[in-house]
């Protein structure tokens, strides 16, 4: 048996995992409320990625960050999973923005998508944070300013 035989189970397990949070990202049926119809919902969304960790006494990461820190350039097929996961979590947070936008509560050279992605970014690096540090007080330090610099883009209607 090749050690390429070897490694192909736990890819493919990882694999399954991977599809069964996105279908559960897709359909809302996830720990994580990913449809963001308000900026509460908003809060609510980073607060929940660290109400989560908490329960781990900050001991652990996000799963896709943890795994996604391991991918190699063997891993193809793990990568394009999280790379999957990632849009479609980028997709509903930048449906809020596009909403918000269009009410005319969002500045109009705001980039939805840029949006979306700094709230994934920070919300990773925070919860990489708060595991190293075992700190949720810096996990949660780190989204009240994100959810700050977010509110710099929010205009009042004329």
């Amino acid at each position: 048996m090749s050690s390429d035989s070897l490694a192909e189970p736990g890819e493919g397990l990882v694999h399954e995992v991977l599809l069964t949070y996105l279908e559960a990202i897709r359909s809302g049926n996830g720990p994580l409320k990913y449809d963001i119809a308000s900026w509460d919902d908003l809060e609510e969304w980073f607060v929940a990625q660290i109400r989560l960790q908490k329960r781990f006494k900050m001991t652990r990461g996000c799963p896709f960050g943890t795994i996604g820190n391991g991918v190699t350039e063997d891993d193809e097929l793990i990568r394009q999973d999280l790379s999957l996961i990632f849009e479609v979590a980028k997709s509903k947070i930048a449906m809020f923005f596009v909403k918000e936008k269009a009410s005319g509560r969002l500045v109009g050279h705001a980039s939805e998508d840029q949006l979306a992605d700094f709230c994934l970014a920070t919300v990773q690096g925070a919860m990489l944070m708060g595991k190293v540090k075992r700190s949720s007080q810096l996990a949660e330090s780190v989204a009240r300013e994100a959810l700050v610099h977010l509110k710099r883009y929010t205009q009042t209607s004329s």
